[in-house]
């Protein structure tokens, strides 16, 4: 059996599936394929792919020989970052440490799924401890988009008591954090010191006599 027919060739049917801006890559990436995986010298890799030995191993392994000119050639790091599309991060712990390893070793920490994985299960652990204290996770806008359901509720129906307030806003801010948080328990109450908070910053812009009763004060 030939080489050629050994070669990792990518489906031309898939390449229709493929967006452009990739496809011009896509003997490149057979060629880092066939190095790691196929494990062939790389001179028969260069012949085969007819790309050249730099390429490849620049593709496969990564070339960081210019950190060490960066300083010498007086290139700025975070235009070296660009230009060669690395985390500037990166390239600044390189040049700290003197050493590439340590920035390679937190390279591969940071995009390790496991500890992606980790680091979002603790974010969602906080948000879930948060909507279980009935404190409501809503940005600038949505908070607003919550002053507008209420004035619009106010103009509708006639709130006697904070009881209702408080179920025309939890209803509202229910639906928000289905959409933003569909895996996580949804908020079953509103902390009494958010609804004060809300209330207070809310109360002078819904410009109404229909809340002439409440005294948010006394919540």
């Amino acid at each position: 059996m030939s080489i050629n027919s050994n070669v990792r060739k990518l489906p031309i049917l898939s390449s229709s599936h493929i967006p452009i801006s990739y496809r011009r890559y896509q003997n490149r990436a057979a060629a880092v394929y066939d190095m790691s995986v196929n494990c062939y010298d790389i001179e028969t890799i260069c012949h085969i792919h007819r790309l050249s030995k730099i390429i490849i191993l620049q593709d496969w392994k990564g070339n960081f020989d210019y950190l060490q000119k960066i300083e010498h050639d007086n290139i700025q790091p975070t235009l070296a970052a660009i230009a060669h599309h690395i985390p500037f991060i990166y390239i600044e712990q390189a040049i700290a440490d003197q050493d590439i390893t340590n920035a390679l070793n937190h390279f591969l920490d940071d995009f390790n799924p496991k500890n992606i994985m980790e680091i979002e299960f603790k974010k969602e652990n906080i948000i879930q401890k948060q909507l279980n204290n009935g404190q409501p996770i809503l940005t600038p806008f949505e908070q607003y988009l919550l002053l507008e359901h209420l004035i619009n509720s106010i103009s509708i129906k006639k709130f006697r008591k904070i009881i209702d307030i408080k179920k025309c806003l939890l209803e509202y801010i229910q639906e928000i954090i289905k959409i933003n948080y569909s895996s996580l328990n949804n908020i079953s109450y509103l902390n009494q010191t958010w609804l004060k908070t809300f209330l207070l910053w809310a109360y002078p812009q819904i410009h109404t006599d229909n809340l002439s009763w409440l005294d948010i004060n006394q919540l």
